[in-house]
Order: C-alpha cells, then sequence, then structure tokens
C-alpha cells in the first residue's frame, strides 16, 4: 500500500540553522530511499524559501501556535493519507502529540532529537505530550543518557540513529587546494584553520580569533584562519561587530579573513588544513562530519557531541571551550603528532561505517517499516 509511505515531516522553525538544513536535506534523501515526505513549514521564513528551492512537496502554514497547527494537522493527514508523523523541532511535539491523542491513536509519530533537553522535563504537562512519542530519535550515546536522566521517555522508545553526512559529496570532490584558495581568495603559501557555520557567540569564532593574535609570533605555530558563515540575527550583527574590532585591535587583519557561506562546501574543506569546531555545546555537529569525510583534521571542544565523535580524542585534538590557549596546545600537539595521516584515515572510515548518509537512512528505513508493521 503505497500510502503507507506518506510521512507528514513538520518542522515550523523560523529560524534557519543546521537542523533546519538538516531537515530539507533528510525530507530529500527519503525521497530517494523510496518514502513519500512532505515537509511543513512556517510561512514567511528562510526554510520556506530553501526548501522551495530543492524539495517539491512543500507544504507551508501560517499560523504556528499549537490550536492552529493541531487542525492544520489532522487536515493534511485526512488529505494527504498520512503514515506517519516525523518532527526534528521540539516546539511541534505539543501540536503533533495532542492530534494523536484526540483524533488518531493509530498513527505513528517519531520525534528526532537534535538539540539538547537541557533542564528536566518529567513534570504532568511533559509527560502527557510525551506519552504519545513512539519513537525518540537520538544522534549519540551522550543524548540517550539525558533523555533518560531528563524525561518519562522509557529506553525502550529510544533509538540511536546518528545525523548522517553526504560523504560521497566531500570524497569524490577532485578539486585541489590551490584552485579552491583561489576561488575563495585565500593566501596559498599559509596554514589555514577553518571554521564553518553561523557568526555566533556560541560557535567559538571569537576563542579562534584570540588563539591567531597569541601565536603571531610563534614561527611554528601561527595560522591564518578564514570564518565562512552567515550573520543570522540582530545578535549576531553585534556579535561580528567585535570580532571586527578583535582583528583590528590585535593587528591580525591579514591573518583573519571572513567569508560569506557558501553552499559549495567542499571549497571549504578543500582549502584549509585544519577544521576548527569552537562551539561551547555542539550537540552534534555536522559540520566536524564533513571535515573528518574530506580528510581533513580537526581541533574540537572537549564536551557533548563533538568530544563523543571525536572518540575523546583518538579522531581528533581536544580543547577546553572558550580557551584560546589551550586551543593553541591542541594546535602543536597536531603539528608534531607523528601518526597524523594514521588519525585522518581513522576518522574518515569512522564516518563511513557510523555517520554516513547511507547509514542514517538505512536505520531509518528499518525503523519507519518495524512501526508501520505494528
Amino acid at each position: 500500500m503505497d500510502f503507507l509511505k506518506n510521512i507528514l515531516l513538520v518542522c515550523t522553525s523560523r529560524s534557519f540553522g543546521g537542523l533546519e538544513l538538516n531537515t530539507i536535506r533528510l525530507a530529500a534523501w527519503l525521497r530517494e530511499k523510496g518514502w513519500n515526505p512532505k515537509l511543513v513549514v512556517a510561512a514567511g521564513t528562510e526554510m520556506e524559501n530553501k526548501a522551495k528551492e530543492s524539495l517539491q512537496q512543500v507544504i507551508s502554514v501560517r499560523s504556528v501556535n499549537t490550536i492552529s497547527k493541531l487542525f492544520f494537522i489532522r487536515r493534511l493527514v485526512k488529505k494527504e493519507k498520512i503514515a506517519l508523523l516525523f518532527t526534528p523541532l521540539n516546539k511541534d511535539i505539543a501540536a503533533l502529540s495532542l492530534y494523536k491523542r484526540l483524533f488518531n491513536r493509530k498513527i505513528k509519530l517519531i520525534y528526532q532529537q537534535q538539540m539538547l533537553v537541557g533542564v528536566n522535563k518529567k513534570d504532568p504537562v511533559h509527560r502527557f505530550r510525551y506519552a504519545m512519542i513512539d519513537r525518540w530519535i537520538c544522534p549519540l550515546d551522550y543524548l540517550k543518557e539525558e533523555v533518560l536522566a531528563r524525561t518519562n521517555i522509557p529506553a525502550s522508545k529510544i533509538e540511536i540513529i546518528p545525523l548522517g553526512a553526504d560523504t560521497a559529496r566531500l570524497t569524490k570532490n577532485n578539486i585541489g587546494k590551490v584552485d579552491a584558495r583561489i576561488v575563495l581568495d585565500l593566501p596559498q603559501k599559509k596554514r589555514i584553520v577553518g571554521i564553518l557555520g553561523r557568526i555566533d557567540p556560541m560557535k567559538g569564532q571569537d576563542t579562534l580569533i584570540k588563539a591567531v593574535a597569541m601565536m603571531k609570533n610563534d614561527p611554528e605555530k601561527n595560522f591564518d584562519v578564514v570564518l565562512m558563515g552567515a550573520v543570522t540575527n540582530d545578535h549576531s550583527d553585534e556579535f561580528i561587530g567585535s570580532l571586527y574590532n578583535m582583528v583590528d585591535e590585535s593587528a591580525i587583519r591579514d591573518r583573519v579573513h571572513f567569508r560569506p557561506y557558501n553552499e559549495k562546501i567542499e571549497l571549504f574543506y578543500k582549502a584549509i588544513d585544519v577544521f576548527a569546531m569552537a562551539s561551547q555545546n555542539e550537540t552534534m555537529g555536522m559540520v566536524t562530519l564533513e571535515a573528518m569525510s574530506s580528510g581533513v583534521p580537526v581541533i574540537g571542544t572537549n564536551r557533548a557531541g563533538t568530544a563523543e565523535i571525536l572518540e575523546r580524542g583518538k579522531l581528533g585534538f581536544l580543547f577546553e571551550p572558550g580557551e584560546p590557549s589551550d586551543f593553541c596546545r591542541a594546535m602543536g600537539e597536531l603539528i608534531k603528532y607523528p601518526e597524523l595521516d594514521a588519525m585522518i584515515a581513522a576518522a574518515r572510515s569512522q564516518v563511513e561505517i557510523k555517520y554516513s548518509k547511507e547509514v542514517m537512512l538505512n536505520k531509518m528505513d528499518v525503523l519507519f517499516r518495524q512501526l508501520l508493521a505494528k
């Protein structure tokens, strides 16, 4: 029955970052896998614009309060013959779970966690809401432990399915470093550390700038840094202004390169020598996986998903978030590390084995079929 492949993928976020981009990718990839996802997004958002550029079945909802979404979902499920509800956005669980409780107990509801739970959610409201979830997907083991500690979701309902990286796109990239640096207007003869992500205080771009300043007179460790990412809100406008001031005050304008986000991310990874994941508390970090898959060594913060992906230092180098001097130490270790090529190869292999797009889709395919067979 073809209608059993109809998935309503709901993400009414008004922001646009990793979660939203991952959701658009997932909708496209599920279609490649043979499913029929219909993506629901908030009207008038950057996510709506991006989704409509690459997807055919995008449904926009104007009002995103819980009651409006509840009845919007009710109409859509009936009209589109939906068999499975899926959301990566915690705020959308309220409407989806209420729909299931009130109108359709047989439909399956899946939540894909992409953010920390953060605070305890064992109160009656969350217990009532989460009781309707059939499967809670955690991308990493540490997140499962957090869910078990902070919610009443039973272990039997939790699945570990990492977010998948499009490794084929990165490993089949034939552009050379010289050409990539020409395209991005970066110096050819410098060691370049790259950081990719929206310009935001939580992403740690200031830590990298401070580290550049600390090592500018060290002939062994000195490096340039390229900061690639978009300014996504007014708060970030303030922050990027402070970054420019920091660069000027440290007299390192020739060593810090600001670049807007480029969708051809393979150019970025090919152009850099080291990737920095400087976020203070990254839930998972697709960019870390992309760097590993591209054969770029990683220096990442010793926190949350980054530490787990880098296997506590086996697949990359760790430093304490917000500590530029500790980043300098990690850079020194990387430069002198005798088994760096072996580490890079092991990191790339681990992404293929555990974190690739294909691995994620195969696990989701099995999960969806098991739920729908019940």
